[in-house]
């Protein structure tokens, strides 16, 4: 929502994302993210959604606003529970960590996700390491480093 000048109690010159200033964007209908953090193999994207515990995906990237995402996946269930916050993409696996929830959480697909669930989902704890506040994650061909509670931990690749 956008004002030209103070706000002062009236309504917005202007909304982005929404057809009208009365419609809230904010709403499913219009999948705003709250930091969303964009992932791509460069067919499709995935928008990690961490305040919404969601992943948002379409198969195609959108080549127009407002494109409606293919799938989405809810972070809010037994067993993955938890802000999906970082990901990465390596040998085309898609790789995510977050935080909350029942304990943080470490998901991996072995394709970029198009609906079906994650081959591993871990929470709490990954390789002895407390990833209750995991927050960022990278992956190449020698090591699986992730960010949680403000340390970087690295594992050599299997």
């Amino acid at each position: 929502m956008g004002f030209f000048g103070l706000p002062e109690n009236r309504k917005p010159d202007f909304c982005i994302g929404s057809d009208d200033v009365d419609i809230d964007p904010f709403t499913d209908k219009y999948y705003f993210t709250d930091g969303g953090y964009p992932v791509s193999d460069g067919v499709s994207l995935a928008v990690l959604d961490g305040f919404n515990r969601r992943i948002l995906v379409w198969k195609n990237i959108p080549d127009e606003s407002g494109a409606q995402p293919d799938i989405i996946y809810e972070f809010n269930v037994p067993g993955a529970d938890f802000e999906p916050l970082c990901a990465d993409i390596y040998q085309g696996k898609f790789y995510v960590i977050g935080r909350g929830g029942a304990g943080g959480g470490f998901a991996v697909w072995n394709t970029f996700p198009k609906g079906e669930m994650p081959q591993i989902v871990v929470q709490r704890e990954l390789g002895g390491v407390d990833i209750r506040e995991g927050n960022g994650i990278a992956v190449d061909d020698k090591y699986l480093s992730i960010t949680a509670g403000g340390e970087l931990y690295v594992w050599k690749q299997l």
